[in-house]
């Protein structure tokens, strides 16, 4: 499995950059227009944590000897989570109806479940050598 994201690590690279990007814009401009419930302020600032945490295991692809190897475990377990998680509400919700957006959810949910798998396995392009 390490074969296969280190062959692709370009692409869970950027695929970290742009979970982390909307994982600290859309939830951080949903708690700057505020009304929420507490529900729902409590999983918009998980967001935005989560968000936090894989913009700081982003450190690893700069620096050199930098060691966040528990952090990003943590970061992809909760990706893991959020993708199953996703996965679930989608094949719930649909409830036998099929429609092209519930293929876009589960594309992403697989895709976030994935992008988890590769933070929990630590990978790193040094590694190759």
């Amino acid at each position: 499995m390490k074969k296969i994201y280190l062959d692709s690590n370009l692409f869970w690279l950027a695929s970290k950059f742009i979970f982390t990007f909307f994982l600290i814009f859309f939830p951080g401009y949903v708690l700057l227009l505020g009304g929420l419930k507490i529900e729902e302020l409590f999983y918009t600032l998980f967001l935005f944590f989560e968000g936090i945490i894989l913009a700081i295991t982003l450190k690893e692809v700069f620096v050199k000897n930098a060691d966040l190897s528990g952090l990003r475990k943590l970061s992809g377990g909760i990706l893991m989570l959020f993708g199953l998680g996703l996965m679930i509400f989608l094949l719930t919700l649909s409830k036998g109806s099929r429609n092209d957006l519930y293929g876009l959810g589960l594309f992403l949910s697989l895709w976030m479940f994935l992008a988890g798998i590769y933070d929990i396995l630590g990978v790193k392009k040094e590694e190759e050598n």
